[in-house]
């Protein structure tokens, strides 16, 4: 066969300048080192990526080495830092929990934008029949992870459960969800009122700490009623029951699912993770 085209299952495919493309859905069983020699391949079919965004994929057979670089990239008109936080946030919880290595950050001003992102390029020295397909899945997980919303998350207790609360929003943060908690948010001089209606107003989960003692403080019912009104009237935000010990839970909420920490803490964030982020079991 020429060294312009490959063979995927019962698919021929043509170079296109100096690239193979072929959809990730139809990588099947097909190796790096199946490319002809001094080639690449671009993965194609990944999800669409939000407005500004641009996301890529490369395999390459250069004859000595076999590789696979890409990530994403956003282009603005000037610099956006809550952008480049929430970048950063999502890929070190996902290269904490082992599903990306080696990352590098992108920053860089151009004629009339700028541009941040994150690359990943690995190279293959030990695993010489890896596929195309399993190499980029690390990749493709990154990009479904972007294309959902962040986490902003309020967390809610009172004040007996405070440690409790500092190791939830620890344990969430580390996840790559944002977090909203009172004594990191609120400052000697500012207006208590206005700091909580400011993270409510901007939260999408809203994460209670239940306990015979928060069952008893009327600004936890407070705060959960103004979220079931949001949640009632335009679903902009969900709340999070966490059950601490076993206090009766308020009627209002008995028909929503509770992350059980009575246990354990550790299964209750987990669960709570879980929940936020619509994966099918824990994140360890």
């Amino acid at each position: 066969m020429s060294s312009d085209e490959i063979t995927i299952g019962d698919k021929t495919y043509r170079k296109e300048g100096p690239w193979f493309r072929v959809p990730f859905d139809n990588l099947g069983d097909f190796r790096i080192r199946d490319l002809p020699p001094h080639s690449s391949l671009e993965v194609t079919g990944l999800p669409t990526p939000p407005e500004g965004w641009d996301y890529g994929i490369t395999a390459i057979n250069d004859g000595t080495n076999l590789s696979l670089y890409g990530g994403p990239e956003f282009t603005t008109t000037e610099r956006d830092g809550n952008a480049e936080e929430s970048l950063r946030r999502r890929v070190e919880w996902l290269v904490r929990n082992g599903t990306l290595r080696d990352p590098y950050f992108i920053s860089r001003p151009t004629k009339d934008a700028w541009q941040f992102g994150v690359g990943f390029s690995t190279i293959f020295h030990d695993e010489p029949n890896i596929t195309v397909r399993e190499a980029a899945t690390p990749l493709m997980t990154l990009f479904r992870h972007l294309n959902r919303p962040e986490a902003h998350i309020f967390v809610c207790y009172a004040s007996e459960d405070k440690p409790i609360a500092r190791q939830l929003a620890s344990f969430v943060t580390s996840r790559g969800a944002n977090v909203w908690l009172d004594q990191w948010e609120i400052r000697v001089g500012d207006s208590i009122v206005e700091k909580i209606n400011s993270g409510l107003g901007a939260a999408t989960h809203l994460a209670v700490l239940f306990s015979a003692h928060s069952i008893t403080k009327p600004w936890v019912t407070r705060e959960m009623s103004s979220a079931l009104m949001r949640q009632l009237a335009d679903r902009s935000i969900q709340i999070l029951p966490i059950r601490l010990d076993d206090s009766p839970l308020p009627p209002i909420i008995t028909d929503i699912r509770y992350a059980d920490c009575r246990k354990d803490l550790h299964v209750g964030f987990n669960e709570l993770i879980a929940a936020v982020f619509q994966t099918p079991g824990a994140i360890d």
